[in-house]
């Protein structure tokens, strides 16, 4: 089963370096590629990333995280697609594929994602919280088959990605969670509670929690009842 790990990138020569330097833990023991999506970056992104081996893929028409996730799928050879972020490292990346090869032997599962927290060494009493009620909220929605999701990593078979059309590219936020939704319906779905993906604060810091929290459930609520978007714009930090 080979996997295709699809990160999508714009501007981030600061964090691509230790994002891209943990597979090299998966070499010479499973079969993988790296893809990265770039957005038509203005620094050394894309240099960084082909030095470190990734296969790299232009969006030269930039919209949003959604068309660079997939022109990445678009790409990739694996089974497999591993959709993570650009600030996102697996607490043990070898275990977290290893689960991920046994659980999709399970034809009926297409889909999976898994616990997110923030740097252990960046990590305060407000991002505890945060991620204490995001993670089980996560869980307990896929858990009732309405599911919730963040793209900071999600594991989805090819052939059912593209079978539910990818990421609604329409979306500038909840693309995510719209796509599990999408696949929801034609299959099973897991939450790998022993499994961690570890993320930046960048944006809980620049924008705060409570913010953040405002802006998804806004949004949430008005693409289900009045079928349009809240934000026009996922708005970048540094």
């Amino acid at each position: 089963m080979k996997l295709s790990f699809i990160i999508p990138a714009l501007n981030e020569e600061k964090h691509i370096t230790q994002t891209l330097q943990q597979f090299q833990a998966l070499e010479g023991h499973f079969d993988f590629e790296i893809i990265v999506a770039d957005g038509d970056s203005t620094d050394k992104t894309r240099d960084i990333a082909e030095t470190m081996g990734a296969n790299v893929y232009v969006e030269n028409i930039v919209r949003n995280i959604a068309a660079g996730r997939n022109l990445g799928a678009k790409k990739a050879q694996g089974d497999l697609l591993i959709f993570c972020d650009c600030d996102t490292l697996f607490e043990n990346i070898s275990s977290f594929t290893t689960k991920v090869i046994n659980s999709f032997q399970d034809n009926n599962i297409i889909a999976a994602t898994l616990k997110i927290q923030v740097f252990s060494n960046e990590r305060n009493w407000k991002d505890r919280a945060f991620h204490l009620m995001l993670n089980n909220v996560i869980r307990s929605s896929i858990a009732l088959g309405a599911p919730f999701s963040c793209g900071n990593c999600q594991i989805v078979r090819k052939e059912e990605f593209w079978r539910v059309d990818g990421y609604d590219e329409t979306k500038a936020h909840g693309e995510d969670s719209f796509l599990f939704k999408k696949l929801s319906k034609i299959g099973k779905i897991l939450y790998f509670s022993e499994c961690v993906i570890y993320e930046s604060p960048r944006r809980y810091r620049q924008l705060g929690h409570l913010s953040l929290i405002r802006q998804a459930l806004l949004s949430i609520f008005k693409q289900h009842f009045f079928k349009k978007n809240h934000l026009n714009e996922w708005e970048r930090v540094n």
